[in-house]
């Protein structure tokens, strides 16, 4: 199998695609020329790296700022439950997570032109890469990131990571609006981050000592660092597609391949969570729990059978609303729940009075 190590050879393969000249593509990637006219180039290395960190604290501030109301609110729902365990859950609520994406991406966005515009050197276009670049060198581009991706699923699946990372799992289940979650992951995250690290960051940074490769690397693991959601072993696969990305943008001179790059693995990594059918609760037969010389006629069994199916679809769907949407402890609670459920629904040989009326009713009113 082919190795994927897709900026290295490519040398020269973007000229023989774009048919453009090659100090066309140098002079494209490089400020040097903005300079020359605008007279200043991008902020330097420490400027740079200082306003990065204003940008990861302006963009926690506003995810702050939306998780109070929201976990007030969430609260107001469900007076019983623990403030403490709400706010964990925060970390897992696609709600949330698209809320404070759009409006926390938004805010970081915003200050990152403010930046570049205060500057006054290279224009906004120039500094951040947004640069218009040939359809084929795109399609060559998102060819490398399926090259890369078949060959990142292939290592977690050798490794035992077969059902995708927990968040994302996590994150997917609990969305109740799934456009905003869609629009968040698919087009407000990928735009977001490589305008911030890919564009403003590595612009910073590759006029500094590390220079270009240095900048990619640098800018690679600061990227993948950033996603404290996910194990370890995914973060390392972030990585390698950050080196991707930052070769992308150094060959191509532009930001707009990193971009749809990342948009397309997003959409890869959304459609393997959405597929993923939920983890099986194993079944409890009914009958199960009555002892063999228990003399209960056939009325008794199915009044039991009834109880255990109604039990089952309305106990597991409240807790689904209601949970504490943490992949620890949520499938284990959720099998909790359905392996006491004989013994609540009288699973023992002796069925209550009381339970056996609401039962009646409830099945005569099912039935009319």
């Amino acid at each position: 199998m082919p190795r994927c190590e897709s900026w290295t050879p490519l040398r020269g393969w973007d000229m023989a695609i774009d048919k453009q000249p090659a100090d066309a593509i140098v002079k494209a990637s490089m400020s040097t020329e903005v300079k020359a006219e605008t007279g200043k180039g991008p902020w330097g290395p420490l400027a740079t790296t200082l306003f990065t960190v204003l940008l990861a604290v302006l963009f926690v501030v506003v995810q702050t700022v939306v998780a109070i109301p929201y976990l007030i609110f969430k609260v107001t729902l469900s007076p019983n439950r623990d403030i403490l365990g709400a706010a964990r859950a925060l970390q897992t609520d696609g709600l949330f997570f698209g809320l404070a994406e759009l409006l926390g991406g938004g805010a970081a966005l915003g200050l990152t032109v403010l930046l570049v515009w205060v500057r006054r050197g290279p224009g906004i276009r120039e500094y951040l890469a947004l640069r218009p670049v040939a359809r084929v060198t795109i399609l060559w581009w998102l060819l490398h990131t399926v090259l890369l991706g078949v060959l990142l699923d292939g290592l977690a699946y050798a490794v035992g990571y077969t059902e995708g990372p927990k968040w994302m799992l996590d994150v997917y289940r609990s969305a109740s609006v799934v456009p905003l979650f869609l629009f968040s992951v698919l087009v407000v995250a990928p735009v977001l981050e490589e305008v911030v690290f890919r564009g403003f960051l590595f612009e910073g940074i590759r006029h500094s000592l590390v220079r270009d490769s240095g900048a990619i690397l640098l800018v690679s693991a600061i990227w993948a660092s950033i996603h404290t959601q996910y194990e370890w072993f995914y973060v390392g696969q972030i990585f390698a597609f950050g080196i991707l990305l930052g070769a992308a943008r150094l060959r191509t001179g532009s930001l707009i391949p990193p971009m749809l790059m990342h948009a397309l693995f997003s959409v890869v990594a959304t459609l393997q969570v959405a597929l993923l059918p939920p983890a099986p609760i194993a079944p409890t037969s009914p009958s199960a729990s009555i002892p063999r010389n228990a003399p209960l006629g056939s009325d008794r069994k199915q009044e039991t059978s009834d109880r255990m199916a109604w039990a089952r679809k309305h106990i597991l769907q409240s807790y689904d609303r209601v949970g504490l949407k943490d992949s620890k402890w949520d499938d284990a609670a959720r099998r909790f729940i359905a392996d006491s459920l004989p013994s609540v629904v009288g699973g023992d040989g002796a069925v209550p009075a009381e339970q056996r009326i609401r039962s009646t009713s409830w099945r005569r009113r099912s039935k009319g």
